[in-house]
């Protein structure tokens, strides 16, 4: 099962949601008496800070590798400040048909739409209505499609109906 947060609120370092309490995301990927199966299959966030260079755009994080052993991340999570924060760890079930990919890394956002998805759980028998669903995706939201997972479709799909998906939400 994977494992997401959500944050919006006053800006606070992204290392105390992270990694400093006993129940941060990053400990939850990996301690066993929280979850049956360990997330060993990446992790991304998105990060957004009115302070920033492009206060409307996040800061966009993703590796396939397991957040623990992260320097990068850990280094960023001491210095980043976010007042909203996605932050998705991937996990997978056992089985030589996944694909650890950083493409295939949440949240999924495509160019120039400001929402991003994250998501738990998987379709079962996915790979029989990626067909049935293309004709719903629009072409520019398609060809940014890069990774494997039903997720990704699911938010292509959403961005594909909305009426204008480039637009700020509430504005």
């Amino acid at each position: 099962m994977c494992r997401a947060l959500l944050y919006l609120g006053q800006p606070v370092l992204l290392d105390h949601f992270l990694f400093q309490p006993d129940s941060s995301l990053v400990k939850q990927s990996y301690f066993p008496k929280m979850l049956h199966l360990l997330n060993l299959a990446g992790f991304g966030m998105r990060a957004w800070d009115a302070s920033s260079h492009e206060p409307e755009k996040p800061f966009a994080y993703a590796s396939d590798s397991i957040p623990v052993f992260d320097r990068n991340l850990k280094g960023l999570a001491e210095k980043i400040r976010a007042r909203c924060v996605l932050a998705h760890v991937r996990g997978v079930p056992y089985n030589t048909k996944v694909e650890i990919a950083a493409q295939n890394v949440h949240p999924f956002q495509f160019a120039g739409v400001p929402l991003v998805l994250a998501h738990n759980g998987d379709l079962a028998r996915f790979a029989e209505m990626k067909p049935l669903l293309q004709p719903h995706v629009k072409p520019e939201f398609a060809a940014q499609i890069r990774g494997t997972t039903d997720s990704e479709w699911i938010y292509a799909l959403l961005v594909s109906r909305l009426k204008d998906p480039y637009a700020r939400p509430g504005a």
